[in-house]
């Protein structure tokens, strides 16, 4: 599976989807999640070399626990072509997500992590 994720600021709009790269039928559930929680987010950027893996993990700041991640692919138009690989909280205030290039040439993406009091 693969996701897109596309941001317009923290209270404004947040739009989802996956595609699906298996070929065969799959069931997802897709969620939101509406709460007046103070929240931070950290994001980075990076290469995922090619037909290979790149990923950050990410660590809140003290007194917040890490409750979220996410990633998109920037290079446009291969942004289709990084897909998730691991998405899991490490611990309460680490949150660790990695993506796997589908594609024969290195493609940039962003992953970044959600942390709330």
């Amino acid at each position: 599976m693969s996701q897109t994720y596309n941001k317009e600021g923290l209270t404004g709009k947040q739009n989802g989807g996956m595609l699906n790269l298996t070929g065969m039928r799959v069931g997802i559930r897709v969620g939101a999640v509406c709460s007046g929680l103070a929240i931070t987010t950290q994001q980075a950027s990076a290469v995922a070399p090619s037909a290979g893996t790149k990923g950050f993990t990410f660590t809140c700041p003290s007194g917040e626990q890490a409750i979220g991640g996410a990633f998109f692919g920037t290079s446009f138009p291969d942004s289709k072509a990084v897909a998730l690989d691991e998405l899991l909280r490490v611990s309460p205030r680490k949150w660790a997500v990695e993506v796997r290039n589908l594609a024969t040439h290195p493609v940039r993406f962003t992953a970044g992590e959600v942390c709330a009091r």
